[in-house]
């Protein structure tokens, strides 16, 4: 391994330096006093771990460890921490490998080991063409022939981070925002070392697949920079946005490009800056699929309009008029006890996510119903 130090302290650039020459799998150290440097040396030299002084003047280590990985996302690195940093309980829990001062050669041990393991790993050749990513519901990734891709996320913020950036792709996000929205109510600084400790995580989860998407810093912002990325429901909102009118000719595909659409956006997690695309999604679909219900019921086609007024009221159970036609419907088809069945399962579904009862328009009709019933009994 050809390693790099980073540290403003020439004592322990020294004994680091000395400490590390005694492996055998450490082929050649190099050392810097000055951050300015580390850009220009990786950039003309082969560089496989960076040991990195997490305080340096003029710039956080953090900080100066997501610039690295976004110019060379296959360097390894280690930070060098005093013991009384309040970020060490951070790092831990990121699982981001770091040694504290002074150098500890049991600890380096086990660093170089970690390293070597690391090393030993011959990175995977990305063959596919494009890779897909879904959102419905929650967040997947496969490469060609559905050979889906497991991410190890070290945190909930790595994974809503990525998203957060996934849903502003290929779009400069202000770091000033991303810490308002994702580290709401801490404080600015602790909130900003979070930031780049994540930001790290995320470059190394995703380094395999750089010639797919990566993350891109400047000018205070970041940026998901994506490359051959099919994105599902990104997708489908702009192909259904741009549909022929509604005609007999065109319900097939009305009805293809409803069913391409897997669930409603990033549904599991639960995110608030979600929410509007969420919305905007599912109530997209659901006037398309009520455009198409009405159409065939208009054509006295049954069958087909009840199908996609229950799958109105699978994606929205409190959908009234989805179960107001399906009501219509099975009267039609004589099926006094799916009426029923329709009306009460609305009222139950009303009751218990809304608390309120059906409008006036289908109480009416469901209690002239069941006069009407009534009589012919």
């Amino acid at each position: 391994m050809n390693v790099l130090i980073v540290d403003d302290d020439p004592v322990i650039i020294g004994t680091l330096g000395t400490s590390l020459y005694s492996y055998h799998s450490v082929k050649h150290v190099s050392s810097t006093e000055s951050p300015k440097n580390v850009m220009n040396i990786i950039k003309n030299n082969h560089v496989d771990v960076i040991f990195l002084d997490i305080h340096m003047p003029g710039i956080d280590g953090m900080e100066l460890a997501e610039i690295i990985l976004e110019e060379n996302p296959s360097i390894e690195i280690v930070f060098i921490t005093a013991s009384s940093d309040y970020a060490l309980k951070a790092f831990e829990v990121n699982a981001i490998d770091y040694i504290v001062k002074p150098v500890n050669i049991d600890r380096l041990s086990r660093t170089i080991q970690r390293l070597e393991k690391i090393k030993q790993i011959e990175p995977k050749k990305n063959i596919s063409k494009h890779i897909d990513i879904s959102v419905a519901n929650e967040f997947s990734l496969s490469l060609g022939s559905n050979r889906h891709v497991y991410f190890n996320w070290r945190t909930s913020k790595s994974l809503e981070l990525f998203l957060y950036l996934l849903h502003h792709v290929d779009k400069p996000v202000p770091k000033t925002h991303i810490i308002d929205v994702i580290w709401e109510g801490t404080e600015d600084s602790k909130a900003s070392q979070q930031m780049y400790t994540t930001i790290y995580h995320i470059r190394k989860i995703i380094s395999e697949y750089s010639d797919f998407m990566k993350i891109i810093n400047k000018n205070g912002c970041y940026m998901l920079q994506t490359n051959h990325c099919r994105i599902d429901l990104f997708d489908w909102y702009k192909k259904i946005t741009a549909m022929p009118p509604l005609t007999e000719q065109s319900t097939i595909e009305y009805s293809n490009i409803l069913h391409a659409n897997k669930g409603s956006y990033l549904s599991s997690y639960q995110y608030l800056w979600a929410d509007s695309r969420t919305d905007q999604y599912d109530q997209y679909w659901i006037s398309i699929a009520l455009s198409l219900a009405h159409f065939y019921f208009r054509r006295f086609k049954v069958a087909e309009a009840k199908y996609w007024f229950i799958k109105v009221t699978e994606r929205d159970p409190v959908n009234e008029e989805a179960y107001f036609y399906l009501m219509k419907l099975a009267h039609y088809e004589s099926n006094e006890a799916k009426v029923e069945e329709y009306y009460l399962e609305l009222t139950k579904n009303l009751d218990e996510e809304l608390g309120t009862e059906p409008g006036d328009e289908i109480a009416d009709w469901y209690l002239e119903w069941r006069v009407g019933r009534t009589i012919n009994n």
